[in-house]
């Protein structure tokens, strides 16, 4: 088994499941929850955003992509969706070095 035989118990300890991140992001009430860290175990982002969806969270999220950056406060536009992937409707919404 990769990562070794406690791996799972591992992983449930002490990372943040799809439904725990749900829940706490529901109380905080982010204006844009991004998602940086992940472990995909296989699933795709779109995948792991489905799953907070249906664990009861409904507000912005996107997982992160390298030398993404997010600017604190900044709103997201009319018309923006939020999208788990860089080419959905949230890129717009990136800053990568050397683009505004």
């Amino acid at each position: 088994m990769p990562g070794g035989e406690f791996w799972p118990e591992y992983l449930r300890r002490y990372h943040t499941s799809d439904a725990e991140l749900a829940r706490v992001a529901s109380e905080v009430k982010p204006g844009l929850l991004v998602l940086t860290h992940v472990l995909r175990l296989g699933g795709a982002d779109e995948e792991i955003v489905r799953n907070i969806r249906e664990a009861g969270y409904g507000g912005p999220v996107v997982v992160a992509k390298d030398l993404d950056r997010f600017t604190p406060g900044a709103a997201l536009r009319a018309g923006d969706a939020p999208s788990a992937t860089a080419g959905g409707p949230l890129a717009s919404t990136r800053n990568r070095p050397g683009t505004r």
